[in-house]
């Protein structure tokens, strides 16, 4: 039995955000095989739920590692930034004009007019106080200002979207132990995990399994630190193609579109 662990955008997902009937068709059949199918993104459970619906994983490891659901909907991991940790923060870069940006477990609420999205809500902070768990807090800083307020809230601080924006959490929220904290409660290791990615953010959760894949369509600088390179882009059904391969299913039994 393995885990198959994957990352949404540009690995699962293709441009076009909808995943193909042949993907669907091969993790149903290694889900039937009992292989445990794993979603691990960067994005909330609220900004996931469709494609969560879509193929009905065992599990999805969201906000980069922030929290772990069962396949009902229920948390059954949480590594959030404490309440306390999120008000003062959020206090003081809401004294220096700075825009905040906390996603709760349900929407990601903001003061921050450039975000347009379903899943988005908001706020006025002379009105609303960022006083609840965050499973990640966005800002938009210098280098300089990142690494100051990390460091003195105590959070883990990643560079978001290749600009000046920056994703702070909890320091144990990483997909990589997100990973482990899973196969752990089963007493597995991350041995057992065949898993896909595309980004910097995936590198070390596919270092460390026992098989780890990264995209053809991952940037060349990515490619560099994981020695397996899929044959196939997100484009390409790339996740399904390998599986079939890697497990020797007869891939003229799924379905094609």
């Amino acid at each position: 039995m393995s885990y198959i662990i994957f990352d949404l955008d540009d690995t699962l997902l293709p441009f076009n955000k909808e995943v193909s009937n042949y993907t669907k068709s091969v993790l149903e059949r290694l889900r039937a095989l009992g292989h445990r199918i794993v979603v691990n993104t960067a994005r909330s459970k609220l900004h996931a739920q469709r494609i969560i619906d879509s193929i009905r994983p065992d599990f999805s490891i969201l906000c980069g590692g922030a929290g772990i659901i069962d396949k009902d909907g229920n948390y059954i991991y949480r590594c959030e930034v404490p309440k306390e940790t999120v008000k003062a923060l959020s206090d003081e870069l809401i004294s220096l004009g700075k825009s905040v940006s906390v996603q709760s477990d349900t929407y990601l609420y903001t003061n921050d007019g450039s975000f347009v999205r379903f899943d988005v809500k908001l706020v006025d902070p002379k009105t609303f106080s960022f006083d609840f768990p965050a499973e990640k807090i966005l800002l938009k800083l210098t280098p300089g200002e990142s690494e100051h307020f990390a460091k003195k809230y105590g959070l883990r601080s990643v560079s978001y979207f290749g600009g000046p924006s920056y994703r702070f959490s909890h320091p144990n929220a990483t997909k990589a132990l997100g990973n482990s904290a899973l196969v752990k409660m089963f007493g597995d290791t991350e041995e057992d995990i065949v898993a896909f990615g595309d980004d910097v953010g995936d590198v070390e959760m596919l270092q460390s399994a026992g098989v780890g894949v990264i995209m053809k369509n991952a940037k060349d600088e990515v490619k560099k630190l994981v020695p397996r390179i899929s044959e196939y882009t997100c484009e390409e059904d790339g996740v399904a193609k390998f599986l079939v391969k890697h497990f020797g299913l007869d891939d003229s039994t799924f379905k094609i579109e």
